[in-house]
């Protein structure tokens, strides 16, 4: 083999159909057992593997792998022959290896690279790359060498042509370069500068409010070792651009990638202009275009023969190789053959574009969509109007709630065989922008009116303020559907309805108290606006108390408190003055326990005489708290209790029931390790991370001696509150305390609750005040004044930074331990380490809960876990 040349043959590990190729260690593996192949075999595969789908010719088989030496033809076509023994090829069916007559052969199957195991990841939300990269190397190189010079470079095409797919295969290949990560950023559901910052915010899970604007970001961002990717800026191109101007002004480190179809038009902007795929010489060479093609017939079950590749290159030069276009076209192979797809694209129509101008330069995409369209029903297209009313992903669930038609199930069916609406994950779908454009253009204004206002009357009809607001479920799906409440509050403003809009926003407050990050500030300066524009006393009260929900420093939480306990006093809806005046309570408890100890009983005389439990446990919870705060450890334990018996039946159990939970958390019996690991899997079973409660595990934790996954949990929530642009000091210092204390540290552990003492701003949670106190009088620690608060804590700091080597249960878990777990225990612990209760674990793998809890029972022994919460952080350690 004298003639092999490095850039002929692979030089990294490659996986097809069930086969894994490794040719640095010359092995071929099939479902992870070697299999023997000769060596003049395998150089024949490695050959074909690096030009998957092109014509490798007989001469450049020979030349490459047998160098000068003279061979026949019959030798290579034996060393074929055993080639496609070795993968199961046969004379009736060829998957692999393809003949093409007189000229050579050509790989067929799909090749894609496996990453080394190793090898950094990076930090990202980018996602796995599931197939490869079709056509785009030279694109790919100069925006990676652009990058490597400039700090912004924008990457411009028309809609359809492949410019976030080949961004995100740009930013895993850099993920080694940003220290601080590469984040992609879709901006569809953007609508303003406002949103804009948002999603930006949210991305990067930092609290920042809108007040505190570009410069609070640019702050943030100028050290960090991180790529940006702004996805889809076209229809907010020049929100965009002043936002990059002005962080490219203020910051020095990170670095910009944008997609737009429109330039953004500031001075430094380097562009990459994302031309069409190019199509192949003849059907023996196929380009990127065709290859796309064939792939996508192949996933609708469509394989194509050779006799039809001649046909496909010229239905992928008349779709001028728009990736969309040509993904649109071979799903339509299920309804019509190649011929007649043909003639459905001639060059009479034009690409779809924000305009109805046709113009040369855009394609044949529309041709595609107004194929499409014809063969639609009435019911699809109706449907189509109402699913431009999401502003981003949703669920098949959602779309069905929203359209409210008996037609439903098959007109979304027609829509995802068309791809029309493609699958963003396993459950969400999201319809195209470059098809929402069309549909946009081809749907009446009516038609999209009643699609909206559905939208919005099902997001308001789904939080029901009055009856759920304190349900898990509706946090959850609040979390999960932040989108579609902003886009319900923007259309009922638009067409001055102010007083729903605030509904909306009054019933998203309890979600976004578990959000540490910019949503809970955004919908928070929206309560403040909501608060100018309506009249009604019992909207307004609701306002007040989601803006104290939402608040997250006390005084604000008292103003809001005061101007709710006001207005609730001339309230007639019994229920909102029995909320209200709970609420208020609180707030007032921070000035004065009497005064406020005084509203908790009227609240739950009036709760109760107008028989609504759930309020009147809402009450006692609060109660509760006040009292653990107080240090009445016993009064708040019997009351809590009380409460979290009536609700840990419930398969909904409300917020009460996870404040009064985590009352009893923060100060149960660490003596008794049963009955505290349940009490640990009742808060963790509402299915929320909120990083007061975790501090309060933490703490109870260490004084029962797990000092491992107490530390393990003050790490993460160092790392959380940091990265939300939340100072996590001094409250963290609680349970670093209780931490050095069990590890026989007094001094140390005086020193940290005397910072936490002095430190100016008050604790933001009942859960830490309790914690506190509970540190101080249960550990007999007395604090002391040593020294400034800002050298404990840069003390803290790196104690808590050099913990992680001197800790044993924080070094990476032995995956022997993981290698013992069985199949079914393996999937159980997947799906608890994604925060699932038993129930919900019972509900996804369709077994009993009794089942549930006995593999639970077998996992925490084979892993040596001393709980369920140790159990999980070791999974996310092995990247479950």
């Amino acid at each position: 083999m004298t003639s092999q040349t490095k850039e002929n043959f692979l030089d990294v590990t490659v996986q097809f159909a069930d086969f894994e190729f490794n040719p640095a260690e010359h092995t071929l593996l099939h479902l992870g057992h070697r299999v023997a192949i000769e060596p003049q075999s395998f150089a024949i595969l490695n050959l074909l593997l690096a030009h998957p789908n092109q014509l490798v010719t007989r001469d450049q088989l020979l030349e490459q792998v047998w160098g000068h030496r003279y061979v026949s033809d019959s030798a290579l076509s034996t060393q074929i022959k055993a080639v496609r023994r070795v993968l199961g090829d046969t004379g009736r069916e060829r998957k692999y290896v393809e003949t093409v007559r007189g000229r050579g052969f050509r790989f067929i199957a799909e090749v894609l690279p496996i990453t080394p195991p190793g090898e950094p990841a990076g930090v990202t939300n980018l996602g796995a790359e599931r197939t490869p990269l079709l056509g785009r190397d030279t694109e790919k190189s100069e925006l990676l060498a652009r990058l490597g010079n400039q700090r912004w470079v924008s990457v411009l095409g028309l809609g359809g042509v492949g410019k976030t797919r080949l961004v995100k295969a740009v930013g895993h290949d850099t993920l080694t370069e940003f220290s601080d990560g590469v984040w992609w950023i879709d901006l569809v559901a953007a609508s303003d500068s406002d949103s804009l910052f948002t999603c930006i915010a949210h991305t990067l899970n930092l609290a920042i409010r809108l007040d505190e604007g570009i410069t609070a970001l640019a702050r943030y961002l100028t050290d960090r070792q991180l790529l940006l990717i702004l996805d889809n800026c076209e229809h907010i191109v020049e929100d965009v651009a002043h936002l990059l101007n002005q962080l490219l002004e203020t910051t020095r480190q990170p670095k910009f990638l944008t997609t737009s179809r429109i330039p953004l038009s500031l001075p430094d902007e380097q562009r990459v202009v994302l031309q069409p795929l190019t199509t192949g010489v003849d059907s023996a060479n196929l380009g990127p275009a065709e290859a796309l093609f064939i792939r996508e017939a192949q996933r609708h079950g469509i394989v194509l023969t050779e006799d039809v590749f001649l046909h496909v290159s010229e239905l992928c030069r008349s779709l001028d190789g728009l990736p969309l276009a040509i993904q649109l076209a071979a799903a339509q192979l299920r309804v019509f053959n190649l011929e007649e797809l043909q003639q459905k694209l001639d060059a009479r129509l034009t690409f779809v574009g924000t305009d109805n101008t046709p113009s040369p330069e855009r394609g044949n995409l529309g041709a595609v969509l107004e194929s499409m369209w014809q063969t639609l029903g009435d019911t699809d297209r109706e449907l189509l109007a109402y699913l431009l009313a999401f502003p981003a992903d949703f669920k098949a669930t959602d779309a069905e709630a929203v359209f409210q038609d008996t037609g439903f199930a098959l007109s979304f069916a027609r829509l995802a065989d068309c791809s029309l609406i493609c699958r963003t994950d396993g459950q969400s779908w999201r319809l195209l922008e470059t098809v929402k454009l069309f549909c946009a253009q081809s749907t009446s204004a009516s038609q999209r009116q009643l699609g909206a206002q559905a939208h919005a009357d099902w997001a308001l009809n789904r939080i029901d303020v009055g009856q759920n607001l304190f349900s898990r479920d509706t946090t959850h799906w609040c979390e999960a559907h932040y989108d579609d409440i902003q886009q319900a509050q923007r259309y009922f403003l638009s067409i001055d309805q102010p007083e729903l809009a605030a509904e909306v926003c009054a019933g998203t407050a309890l979600a976004m108290h578990f959000d540490p990050g910019a949503r809970a500030s955004i919908a928070l300066q929206q309560i403040h606006e909501y608060l100018t524009l309506v009249q009604d006393p019992v909207i307004l009260a609701r306002l007040h108390i989601a803006a104290i929900i939402s608040a997250k420093v006390p005084g604000d939480a008292y103003h809001h408190g005061s101007a709710a306990l006001e207005i609730a006093r001339r309230c007639k809806d019994d229920d909102v003055k029995s909320l209200a005046i709970t609420m208020a309570a609180w707030t007032q408890s921070l000035a004065s326990l009497e005064q406020g100890d005084a509203l908790f009983d009227e609240a739950i005389e009036l709760a109760q005489s107008v028989n609504n439990p759930l309020y009147a446990d809402l009450a006692l919870s609060y109660r509760a708290g006040l009292m653990a705060a107080s240090s009445k450890f016993d009064a708040a334990s019997e009351l809590a209790q009380a409460i979290v018996e009536r609700g840990k039946h419930d398969p909904d159990p409300t917020y009460p029931y996870y404040a009064a939970s985590t009352v009893l958390l923060a100060i149960a019996d660490s003596s008794n390790m049963d009955e505290l690991n349940l009490l640990i899997q009742r808060v963790r079973d509402f299915g929320v991370d909120h990083w007061a409660t975790d501090l309060a595990m933490a703490v109870v934790l260490a004084e029962a001696g797990q000092v491992s996954t107490a530390l393990q949990l003050c790490r993460s929530i160092h790392e959380q509150m940091t990265r939300a642009g939340v100072s996590p000091w001094p409250e963290l210092l609680i349970g670093l305390a209780a931490i050095v204390h069990a590890q026989g540290n007094e001094h140390l552990a005086a020193a940290w609750l005397s910072a936490v003492k002095q430190a100016p701003i008050p604790s933001r949670t009942l859960q830490t005040v309790i914690a506190y106190r509970r540190v101080r009088r249960r550990l007999n620690v007395r604090a002391h004044n040593e020294e400034s608060l800002g050298r404990t804590i840069s003390k803290a700091t790196q104690w808590l930074t050099d913990s992680a080597g001197h800790t044993e249960a924080l070094a990476p878990p032995d995956p022997k331990r993981f290698d013992n777990l069985s199949d079914r225990e393996d999937e159980v612990l997947r799906v608890m380490a994604q925060g699932a209760t038993n129930g919900q674990i019972a509900d996804q793998l369709a077994i009993s809960e009794k089942t549930v809890r006995n593999h639970i029972t077998q996992i925490l022994r084979k892993l040596q876990a001393e709980s369920r919460v140790n159990a999980i952080l070791l999974a996310k350690d092995m990247g479950y």
